[in-house]
């Protein structure tokens, strides 16, 4: 060699995270572009204008803060029951003709997370309910046995 020393650089540390918390909706499934669609939809059926930003500030809330934020933005005479009524319904109707698809990802990291023994959790803003009829509809029921839904807390995200 000409003299000159050569150091490998050093390796960072690999993080290893002692739990992990997954949220369901936008990280799991690809839900949140079913949820605008129905959401549009009932605007439509209804004659009502959408205000795309606060629906954007509705996302990843509960229930009860989207039902504020909408009473907020458009008052009182907001028809918020029947805009609900038809958002629920085209979800609940999408859900039941197709699974919502799972993202891309998940199955490789879940196996990583069990073979290396790492707890882990789901953790989102939908009710119990509802998180279990898209984990069941999604075949992924089984594979998120510890959960924390939105009408088991009393400030969502």
């Amino acid at each position: 060699m000409n003299g000159t020393t050569h150091t490998v650089p050093e390796q960072p540390a690999r993080f290893l995270p002692s739990a992990i918390v997954f949220d369901m909706d936008g990280l799991i499934l690809d839900t949140e572009r079913i949820a605008l669609e129905g959401f549009l939809q009932a605007c439509r059926a209804l004659g009502i204008h959408l205000d795309r930003d606060t629906y954007d500030r509705c996302l990843g809330t509960t229930t009860e803060r989207t039902r504020e934020l909408l009473l907020q933005t458009h008052g009182p005479d907001f028809p918020l029951d029947a805009v609900f009524e038809h958002w629920d319904h085209y979800c609940n109707e999408y859900m039941i003709r197709r699974p919502p698809p799972i993202k891309p990802g998940l199955a490789p990291l879940m196996e990583t997370i069990r073979r290396r023994a790492i707890p882990y959790a789901l953790a989102t803003s939908a009710s119990g309910a509802e998180a279990s009829g898209r984990l069941r509809s999604a075949g992924l029921d089984a594979a998120f046995p510890l959960r924390v839904t939105g009408d088991q807390v009393s400030k969502g995200k």
